[in-house]
């Protein structure tokens, strides 16, 4: 079977051919691996969890990274500043909370939100 002829990446102003909609230096990463995620309660969130980040949202009811940058969004989650993978301890410690936006989420776990050109 013939391929498809290569076309410009999306990306704008890259001169690059691809066959996809953006070459490999502008496609976004994929992130296969060959051990399948564990479910959320193997991983520590269970009810001891939920009624802490409940109480956490309750106090919290806005973004913390937006507030101390002068915007006003509301928390979509409750975020372990260190991580339960590698601080365990520190699962259900309150210290170790912040109230954030989807948006602030997915920048503080180091993921674009918009992509890069």
């Amino acid at each position: 079977m013939p391929m498809k002829p290569k076309k410009p990446c999306n990306a704008p102003g890259c001169p690059k051919l691809t066959r996809g909609s953006y070459c490999e230096d502008h496609a976004r990463p994929t992130y296969k691996t060959d051990t399948p995620r564990l479910s959320s309660r193997a991983r520590g969130y269970d009810n001891a969890w939920e009624r802490l980040r409940n109480a956490y949202r309750a106090q919290h009811p806005l973004c913390e990274a937006c507030e101390a940058a002068g915007r006003v969004t509301l928390t979509a989650l409750v975020h372990h500043v260190q991580p339960i993978d590698q601080r365990p301890d520190l699962r259900l410690v309150w210290n170790n909370l912040r109230s954030l936006c989807k948006t602030c989420h997915e920048k503080s776990h180091g993921f674009d939100t918009k992509r890069q050109t």
